[in-house]
């Protein structure tokens, strides 16, 4: 059986660039209440890109085994870690997202990644 991390890559490599990382890494903010409908934005991606949000049940230094992000640093635990959602940010490098998120969601963390450069975002727990 293939582990979180190595899923999560697998379905990553299947949509991000092989272009290098470069500049300054995006952020995300998270607000609402869990259980109920959080506001998740990611801003500082790049414009049109794909970005991919990974949820885990706890922070931790994964590295990016293979795929266009290989070597990449995460700031999550690799157990439990699974790719969230892969959108595409708008033509100012922002995602927005207003998922309803149930109980087995809260407490859990979530970090993007940027698509074409690699860059990661900071961890945010959902509270």
């Amino acid at each position: 059986m293939k582990s979180g991390l190595m899923i999560a890559v697998a379905l990553l490599g299947t949509v991000l660039s092989t272009s290098a990382a470069s500049g300054q890494n995006p952020a995300m903010r998270v607000e609402g209440a869990c259980p109920g409908s959080l506001n998740i934005e990611v801003r500082g991606a790049t414009p049109n890109g794909i970005i991919a949000i990974l949820i885990g049940f706890q922070t931790g230094s994964t590295r990016i085994p293979s795929g266009a992000c290989q070597g990449t640093m995460l700031g999550l635990d690799s157990r439990g870690l699974r790719v969230a959602t892969i959108q595409r940010a708008d033509r100012e490098g922002t995602l927005a997202l207003m998922p309803r998120v149930g109980p087995a969601a809260c407490g859990k963390y979530l970090q993007a990644i940027d698509g074409r450069t690699c860059g990661t975002t900071n961890v945010v727990q959902i509270n």
